[in-house]
C-alpha cells in the first residue's frame, strides 16, 4: 500500500507542479496580450499615416508633373491680360480725348451762340 500511496503522492505533486506551470504560462500569455494590444493599435495608426502620406505624395507628384504646363498656361494668361489692359487703357484715353474734343466743340458753339 505504501507503493501505491507514494505513486499517488508523486502524481499529486506532478499535477500541482503542472498546474503551477500552467498558471505561470497563462500569466505570461496575459502579459503578452497586454503588450500586444497597444502595439497593434500603434501599428494600425502608423499604417493609416503611411497611407495618408502615400496619397499626399501621389498628389504632390502629380502637381509637380503638371507644374510646367500650368506655369506656361498662367504665363500666357498673364500676357493676354496685360495686352487687354493696354488695349483698354488706349480705348479709355481715346474716349477721354473724344470727350474733351466734344466738350470743346460744345463750348465753342455755346460761345458763338452768345
Amino acid at each position: 500500500m505504501t507503493g501505491l500511496s507514494s505513486t499517488a503522492e508523486q502524481h499529486i505533486e506532478n499535477r500541482n507542479r503542472l498546474r503551477k506551470e500552467l498558471e505561470e504560462l497563462q500569466d505570461k500569455s496575459t502579459g503578452l496580450l497586454q503588450q500586444k494590444l497597444p502595439l497593434e493599435n500603434e501599428l494600425k495608426n502608423l499604417r493609416a499615416s503611411l497611407e495618408e502620406a502615400r496619397a499626399k505624395l501621389a498628389e504632390l507628384e502629380e502637381l509637380k508633373a503638371n507644374f510646367s504646363s500650368n506655369y506656361d498656361l498662367k504665363k500666357q494668361l498673364v500676357e493676354q491680360l496685360a495686352k487687354e489692359i493696354q488695349d483698354l487703357k488706349t480705348i479709355q484715353q481715346n474716349s477721354m480725348n473724344e470727350l474733351d474734343k466734344t466738350n470743346n466743340e460744345i463750348n465753342d458753339l455755346n460761345y458763338n451762340i452768345r
